[in-house]
């Protein structure tokens, strides 16, 4: 898609590099990582009938194959923010260089980063908690100053009781690479996916 859609709010201002879709539930069967495809059908399952799986839906035994790469958490209305619950080794490792932490309990989505950074995160995260949207990422992942990650990113909601957002699950897959001045920097592509579209698990 060559413009961005309407119910898509991005970009968000001259430094955001992403480019903004209004996407279909198809664009999870493109995706060049099979954990991605792989979780994305495995959240559908456990959906049960219901709009979103609730958070105690999402059993690690069924996925070790994900475990490194995954993060759980809440979504935390009166505050409006994402909190970590966990977060696989990969992410934590990511995450540590911001914060210093290497357990991501507790620690809001945006935590320890800069804050031009942190807002653009958030922002980019809001149609989750505010329409339910599924997102899917491809391109740069992670950026960070000596580094960047170029793969893939899921984030989909979580509801306990089937209507509301209360939590998220979501997978980062990613290939490192050193940052250098005679490298393009690839860019990031974010399709935004309608829950309603999403064909009843």
């Amino acid at each position: 898609m060559d413009s961005i859609p309407a119910r898509v709010t991005g970009p968000f201002g001259p430094d955001d590099i992403a480019r903004y879709h209004d996407g279909d539930v198809h664009i999870f069967d493109t995706a060049r990582s099979s954990v991605i495809r792989r979780f994305f059908d495995y959240w559908c399952v456990r959906r049960q009938g219901r709009a979103m799986p609730k958070l105690r839906d999402m059993d690690p035994v069924d996925f070790p194959w994900a475990l490194p790469v995954i993060y759980v958490g809440d979504y935390d209305r009166e505050a409006d923010a994402f909190v970590y619950r966990v977060s696989g080794e990969d992410v934590t490792d990511v995450f540590s260089r911001y914060n210093g932490r290497r357990n991501m309990r507790g620690v809001a989505l945006g935590d320890g980063m800069p804050a031009d950074k942190a807002a653009l995160i958030r922002k980019r995260w809001r149609p989750v908690s505010e329409r339910g949207d599924l997102i899917y990422m491809s391109g740069t992942v992670y950026l960070a100053a000596e580094r960047y990650g170029v793969g893939e990113r899921l984030v989909l909601p979580l509801s306990e009781n089937g209507e509301t957002v209360t939590g998220f699950v979501g997978l980062t897959v990613c290939d490192w690479m050193s940052q250098s001045f005679d490298r393009d920097l690839p860019g990031l592509d974010i399709w935004y996916v309608a829950l309603g579209d999403v064909p009843p698990g």
